[in-house]
């Protein structure tokens, strides 16, 4: 068994580990979706450029 006993404190606690793990989640998810936004971004210039450099020449 793992846990043994669960102290009164870690009780009262869980509802502030949960907020704080929930933001963290929130960050970490915001900024992944983020880098892909800029990387779908530069992905689409770059397609974007392509077809115009070739109707250049």
């Amino acid at each position: 068994m793992a846990i043994k006993y669960i102290r009164e404190s870690d009780i009262t606690k869980l509802p502030q580990t949960l907020a704080a793990l929930e933001k963290n989640a929130g960050k970490a998810i915001s900024a992944t979706a983020l880098k892909n936004q800029k990387r779908n971004d530069t992905l689409k210039s770059r397609i974007v450029n392509f077809f115009k450099n070739k109707k250049a020449r």
